[in-house]
């Protein structure tokens, strides 16, 4: 099911409150539901093939109706994740976005991010709330390997590489946390540097 076009974190907002509607309300087992995920602006219904959804689509539009009005959740966590700027990517980044790296640190962990979905690889999470002034577009090289706990940006959003994997977007920085299980879809990140030592 998709309801926009676009990104944003309104969306994203309305996306959750439906998805967290349908896995509270929904009976699995009697409509067959294998899986319900949230995605930027969609979310995604995987099913067998003995479901209603198999020959009936809108079989659950009455229940999206309601979640839409459905009072959002409230009850999300934020993590506080300790980073080193040291990124493989940060001096070029700042280069192109014409800023200092101190400018660079500033503006970025001084944003609560919101995660919108996890995905990708090792439930890779996807983070809403980048500065206008950080957005790059991704590498024009993706990465053969990109070492887990990486901190990165692509187009206008952030994300944490929670295993090694291939990857495109720019490396900024690096964490040592190595239990991202507890993530969920709604969450809240703030990021904290390791060291007040920040190179002009």
């Amino acid at each position: 099911y998709q309801f926009a076009n676009t990104i944003s974190l309104t969306i994203s907002k309305e996306i959750l409150s439906i998805y967290y509607y349908l896995i509270k309300h929904c009976d699995y087992k009697k409509l067959g539901l294998l899986e319900i995920t949230p995605c930027f602006n969609s979310i995604a219904i995987s099913f067998k093939s003995s479901s209603p959804l198999y020959n009936k689509p809108d079989y659950l539009r009455d229940d999206i109706l309601r979640g839409r009005d459905f009072p959002p959740k409230t009850d999300y966590n934020t993590h506080t994740i300790e980073i080193s700027y040291n990124g493989l990517d940060l001096y070029e980044v700042c280069r192109l976005l014409k800023l200092t790296q101190k400018e660079f640190i500033h503006i970025h962990q001084q944003n609560i991010y919101t995660i919108a979905m996890l995905g990708f690889k090792g439930n890779f999470p996807y983070l809403l709330g980048l500065d206008k002034r950080l957005i790059l577009p991704r590498r024009a090289s993706p990465r053969n390997r990109v070492n887990k706990g990486s901190i990165a940006i692509g187009s206008n959003q952030c994300g944490i590489y929670v295993e090694d994997s291939p990857g495109g977007w720019h490396i900024i920085a690096h964490t040592e946390q190595s239990d991202f299980s507890s993530l969920k879809a709604g969450d809240k990140i703030v990021f904290k540097p390791r060291s007040q030592e920040i190179l002009c």
